[in-house]
């Protein structure tokens, strides 16, 4: 009886196992659904993909800086095509990674038709022409993005400010993306004032203001804080730039000319910068 039992016992730890076996092979992707998986793969043209997408970012960042930094736009015009290229050996990398991953998630949670299907699609004349316009509207809404992303700059120092109002960084901050982006400079003028009560020792929140007075066309007190700038701190370029500007505007020509030209000499991107600014 004990014998019978052994046994009984034994042939049911076999058949246990080989049941569990049989699971796990039917639950595992066979070779004819591994290879409608290679196939959805190759349909995506990640590659591709990848080659679009950043010939579109690097003109949309070539658009955003043109005007105010062009060495920082002709930089992201030659540097993100060839960081992003898939010819690179990072994205080779990148690509063989998610490769190997979509691989597994594709094989195991989707049919075999299911890829079929999609692969075709991916590769049907619609789909390539609707991603070739998508590349297109986001070179085209360089300036949208532009836009949204100077809100947000705004939003985030004004919330900040809320948070931390003794953050002088904060408010001087606040007061550069105000002027620079065109907002109102007599709101500018006291997030800057703001600025320098809490620390009157803030070369930046100086500089800051000149430029605010510049805009306001207030050249004394503008060469005033681009020369308390400059004391505080004798290489900020953009004051030197800032008190160059308010001195020609007062008639020293000669001072003014000096000041512009050690500036520019530091930073050659200073002119196109305050024109954007609308200070020339």
């Amino acid at each position: 009886m004990v014998r019978i039992k052994k046994a009984l016992t034994g042939a049911a730890l076999v058949l246990i196992a080989l049941a569990s076996r049989a699971n796990a092979q039917d639950s595992s992707p066979n070779a004819e659904a591994i290879a409608a998986a290679h196939q959805l793969i190759a349909a995506q043209d990640r590659a591709g993909q990848m080659r679009q997408v950043s010939e579109a970012m690097s003109k949309m960042l070539q658009a955003q800086f043109s005007s105010t930094d062009p060495a920082t736009a002709k930089f992201m015009g030659t540097f993100l095509p060839n960081a992003l290229s898939p010819d690179s050996p990072a994205m080779k990398k990148f690509l063989a990674d998610m490769e190997t991953i979509q691989l597994d998630a594709f094989a195991s949670e989707l049919s075999i038709e299911d890829m079929k299907q999609l692969a075709a699609f991916l590769q049907s004349d619609p789909y390539k022409k609707y991603t070739a316009t998508n590349v297109k509207i986001l070179s085209a809404g360089a300036p949208i993005i532009a836009q949204l992303q100077k809100g947000m700059q705004i939003e985030a120092y004004e919330e900040l400010t809320k948070e931390q109002p003794k953050n002088a960084g904060a408010w001087n901050g606040l007061c550069w993306v105000t002027i620079t982006t065109g907002g109102d400079p007599a709101k500018a003028l006291e997030q800057c004032n703001t600025a320098i009560k809490l620390n009157p020792r803030f070369a930046n929140a100086f500089d800051s203001r000149g430029l605010v007075h510049l805009r306001l066309g207030d050249f004394d007190h503008a060469f005033s804080d681009y020369d308390a700038a400059l004391k505080l701190c004798p290489r900020l370029a953009s004051a030197a730039y800032g008190r160059g500007v308010a001195k020609i505007k007062r008639g020293d020509f000669a001072g003014g000319s000096d000041d512009i030209i050690m500036a520019k000499t530091a930073n050659p991107n200073l002119v196109a910068q305050y024109a954007a600014y609308g200070v020339k």
